[in-house]
């Protein structure tokens, strides 16, 4: 059984070089024409360059960090501060923040804004194609890589998107901020009563230890709410700009990414396949 079917792979090999000779014209015409057409799409519509920038949070000492997570800790979270904790967990705390970027990127909201940024030069399917976002989840760092035909496209869509982004982030925290704002006002207005009361009641209970010990940890708090509030008031910028671009996107930095060694081989080896089948093919029409 093996020699029969040595003899019919025999037989296969001496017929396809024996019709490839007989239409060598057809396999030639066939073969130039698609490898033509692979090497033109390679090389003028196939072309694809990168534009790369990344981004983490800022981890920019603040004053108050643990007084302000002590007595306002989802306030202090919401402003995106990020607290004393090991290193480990701070990048934990970093990754978890940045987590939802890549279906924030793609929602509707910052397709929209980005598309308005460049003038509406691409759809949203179209845009949401262009983007990758990874992740270094050891590092804390998020990257945004973009992709186009042309290398200042590929600039430009990078750009609208991590401009979007940011716009969006410092909206947030200044949302949080503004919130902040009240509630530490609002904690501050609580602590001047009492303190105020506890003032009177120790005028008239002097010896009273336990009223004096209350008043002095009514007034720590009153001095550390007064200074997180003037922290808050001094420094707004700060707080509300709380995404930190490592590497903006740069239109000197773009970088041709196709691969155009592969497409050659695919066009040579299409070119063949097509060539051999127009042969076979021409030989069988014109055979009597």
């Amino acid at each position: 059984m093996d020699n029969k079917i040595h003899s019919i792979d025999e037989i296969n090999l001496k017929t396809l070089l024996r019709v490839l000779i007989k239409r060598k014209l057809a396999f030639f015409i066939a073969f130039v024409i698609v490898f033509i057409i692979g090497i033109t799409y390679t090389f003028l519509v196939s072309p694809e360059y990168s534009s790369v920038s990344q981004l983490t949070l800022s981890n920019v000492e603040i004053y108050y960090n643990d007084e302000f997570y002590n007595y306002l800790p989802d306030e202090a979270d919401s402003l995106w501060i990020i607290p004393r904790i090991e290193h480990d967990k701070v990048i934990d705390y970093i990754v978890g923040k940045l987590d939802p970027i890549d279906s924030e990127l793609k929602s509707d909201t910052l397709i929209s804004n980005a598309i308005n940024l460049l003038s509406g030069e691409l759809s949203r399917s179209q845009l949401i194609k262009s983007m990758n976002i990874t992740i270094d989840r050891w590092n804390g760092i998020v990257m945004l890589t973009t992709y186009a035909k042309i290398p200042e496209i590929a600039y430009e869509i990078n750009k609208a998107l991590l401009d979007s982004y940011t716009d969006l982030k410092v909206k947030e925290r200044e949302e949080a901020y503004n919130s902040v704002i009240k509630k530490i006002n609002s904690e501050i207005i609580i602590s001047e009563k009492l303190l105020s009361n506890l003032s009177n009641d120790l005028e008239k209970n002097k010896e009273d230890i336990l009223l004096s010990r209350k008043l002095e940890e009514e007034y720590n708090k009153y001095s550390v709410l007064t200074s997180i509030q003037n922290n808050l008031l001094d420094n707004k910028e700060y707080f509300i700009n709380r995404i930190q671009i490592n590497k903006p996107p740069d239109i000197n930095s773009v970088v041709n990414t196709s691969n155009y060694l592969r497409n050659i081989l695919l066009s040579f080896i299409a070119s063949v396949i097509i060539g051999i089948i127009t042969a076979f093919t021409v030989n069988h029409f014109k055979t009597p």
